[in-house]
């Protein structure tokens, strides 16, 4: 009958993170990337929290642990560098690591760096496939066998018993599924990573050396964080130990890197914003924060001469419980099929200020490693699992990712800015 095999789609962190742990477990997987594996990468930040620490540990090895630990980035006052909430005039409202446990102990790291450490069992043992956009698949019948044989743009194809989507926020695998639930936000995210030189440093703000700083305001979403991957010196008045450990050694400073974002209601941005020059479009946000606290503007100044990214995010409406049985509906065989399965921002991609959605994606392998495990265990002495037997593991995945990553779809927004992105506060009591 064949061998039990998966394919992922998707190489950023979630694709390759899931097939290490496969790997680990004897699961035959290959992961299908359209990039070329020389594309230059730029990515911003992710946080690490404990969803990413527990999925790491579980599929990872334990040197690739401990070195993505020495590459956290943290501060010398406040080494969880959980977010400090701001009202706009730089009053405190809340340190973000008090209002639930998700954030203990978070960290950032540089997404490139991250990927760097994750892909590498899969590059080693021949599995990742770069240079394969994706355009579709079917439901196929080899020698009486249901599989899905999915097709790329190079007019080539791979057959497996398990299609996983981690083809990202705008996933073509969501669409073809029939789920269908990422949309455009109507926000504007501008956003900015720079290289943290000593001298840059020393010029920002004391709250954006300290820690993170998040304030929403004024209809705005502000985030700005640095990413320093080693601490060697400290000094008690905030600021210096950060410009002695920088300055200790180049390669740290090289590594350094600062991230600033803004979320901004597109209604309230000029129609032309995309196409205005860089320093335009600067000059807009610092006017955005003219009745601010200066260390709002203060960043902004200090990072004005870098290239700002200008673009509208995405989020996903909850799907139902029990979305692929109404789905299935459809005379078309391929919709809501349950060999194919969708993870991190194929399925739940959220806005960016709680920083959870990479965490969310993380846990997603957590969830469905076992699952996999278990179907390819039985696959060896039962004979290839049927179709049933892999919707009730895709039940159980989707019995408990549901709830759990569209919490923070919510918490984050939405696809609704006004009553969540830029306004959370009503989130805050369900999560003291």
């Amino acid at each position: 009958m064949g061998e039990f095999n998966v394919i992922i789609v998707g190489g950023g962190l979630a694709g390759p993170l899931l097939a290490s742990g496969l790997l680990q477990s004897g699961v035959k997987v290959d992961v299908y990337e359209k990039l070329a594996g020389d594309a230059k990468r730029d990515g911003y930040q992710i946080r690490v929290a404990q969803p990413c620490l527990r999925a790491f540990r579980e599929n990872l090895s334990a040197d690739q642990c401990q070195r993505i630990n020495a590459k956290l980035g943290h501060f010398d006052t406040n080494k969880e560098t959980t977010p400090i909430w701001y009202d706009h005039k730089l009053n405190t409202l809340l340190h973000m690591g008090r209002i639930n446990e998700q954030y203990h102990g978070s960290a950032p790291i540089d997404r490139v760096i991250l990927r760097n450490i994750i892909i590498e069992q899969p590059v080693e043992k021949g599995i990742m496939h770069f240079g394969k956009s994706f355009s579709g698949y079917e439901i196929i019948s080899d020698q009486g066998r249901e599989r899905v044989r999915v097709s790329f743009e190079d007019g080539s194809s791979a057959d497996c018993d398990l299609l996983i989507g981690a083809d990202g926020s705008h996933s073509k695998i969501n669409v073809n599924l029939g789920l269908n639930n990422i949309q455009p936000v109507p926000v504007i995210n501008f956003i900015c990573k720079a290289r943290l030189s000593k001298e840059k440093l020393a010029a920002l703000p004391a709250p954006a050396r300290r820690a993170p700083m998040l304030c929403f305001s004024h209809r705005k979403t502000y985030f700005a964080v640095a990413y320093i991957p080693k601490r060697t010196e400290t000094d008690p008045e905030i600021g210096k130990g950060e410009a002695a450990a920088i300055s200790s050694n180049d390669d740290e400073e090289e590594a350094a890197t600062f991230t600033f974002s803004f979320l901004h209601l597109k209604d309230d941005c000029p129609k032309d914003i995309k196409e205005l020059d860089n320093a335009s479009k600067w000059k807009f946000l610092e006017e955005s924060v003219s009745d601010w606290d200066d260390a709002f503007r203060q960043v902004i100044r200090v990072m004005k001469s870098e290239n700002l990214y200008v673009f509208e995010p995405r989020a996903s409406k909850r799907p139902a419980l029990d979305w692929r049985s109404k789905a299935q509906k459809s005379r078309n065989p391929s919709i809501a099929h349950p060999r194919v399965w969708l993870m991190g921002d194929a399925m739940h991609v959220m806005l960016p200020n709680r920083g959870m959605g990479g965490n969310q994606a993380m846990l997603d392998t957590t969830v469905i490693e076992p699952l996999i495990t278990q179907l390819n265990e039985s696959a060896k002495t039962r004979g290839a699992p049927s179709t049933s037997e892999i919707a009730a593991a895709l039940r159980v995945y989707e019995q408990e990712m549901i709830p759990r990553a569209f919490y923070w779809v919510e918490a984050s927004g939405g696809t609704s800015p006004v009553s969540g992105t830029l306004q959370p506060a009503y989130r805050i009591r369900d999560e003291l």
